[in-house]
């Protein structure tokens, strides 16, 4: 179930509106970033996206709200930098 919902989560992330233009900054060391190293970008983002749901839910499970409140806010912003990435991704031209 849990697997399901991550997926369902991870899916629906790169099909959030968003601006026609990815910031690449942050994404790596010398924008343009290459295809390579915005997926690189990726896979950590979706690493953080992972472990940051995984804390939400304990604390939620725990029953500790302030908490659980505080990985909900980071984890929305962390899909919103998946998100970006996916479309700086689908905008790379190498």
């Amino acid at each position: 179930m849990r697997l399901t919902a991550i997926l369902f989560v991870l899916t629906l992330a790169p099909a959030l509106p968003g601006p026609a233009r990815a910031d690449q900054t942050g994404m790596c060391d010398s924008p343009p970033c290459t295809r390579e190293e915005l997926e690189t970008y990726e896979r950590r983002v979706v690493k953080h996206l992972l472990r940051v749901q995984q804390l939400k839910f304990e604390a939620h499970n725990r029953g500790d709200k302030k908490v659980a409140e505080r990985y909900e806010r980071e984890f929305k912003r962390t899909q919103d930098r998946r998100a970006q990435a996916r479309r700086a991704i689908e905008n790379a031209h190498d």
